[in-house]
Parts: C-alpha cells; structure tokens; sequence
C-alpha cells in the first residue's frame, strides 16, 4: 500500500460547511476529493503534517453526509487538513 503526503487543499469557498474540493501533495500533484476518496478506498492511505504533528487521514462519512476525508482526533483542532495552505 502506498502513502501520499497531503500538503495543500482547495476549499469550497468562504461558506460555513469549509468543505474540501481537492488535495494536493509532491508525490501526487492534485487531486479532486472524489480521486482522494477513491485512494483511500481502494486502501492506500494519506497522512499530512501541520505545525510537526503528523496525522493519518481516514475516510469517514455517512449516507446523509456522504463521504469526507478527516484526519483521526489528535487533540488537534481543527482539522489538521483544515490548517494546510491552499493548493496553488
């Protein structure tokens, strides 16, 4: 199984949901939501590093949410993919 470093996101917009549209790293360039989600589905993970704390990235999401990338709780908030700078 590979792992991709997630280093940058594309957000939605200024609304309040903060949803991601894309994820971007050095080994991958990037990638729209759905390829991320597809990667962690077929069982490869991510992970990502804000301010020295490396998180892995999971998969979470529910029918009425559908399915969203997250990294696992780490006392860190917010979401440590919230806190990446923005892909160019």
């Amino acid at each position: 199984m590979a792992k991709h470093q997630i280093t940058c996101v594309t957000l939605d917009g200024p609304d309040s949901n903060r949803t991601i549209d894309a994820v971007g790293g050095p080994q991958f360039g990037i990638w729209p939501i759905a390829k991320a989600i597809a990667w962690t589905k077929a069982g490869h993970g991510s992970w990502t590093n804000v301010n020295g704390n490396p998180a892995p990235v999971f998969r979470r999401g529910t029918p009425l949410t559908g399915e969203y990338l997250t990294t696992s709780p780490d006392g860190y908030l917010p979401n440590n993919l919230l806190k990446l700078t923005p892909c160019p």
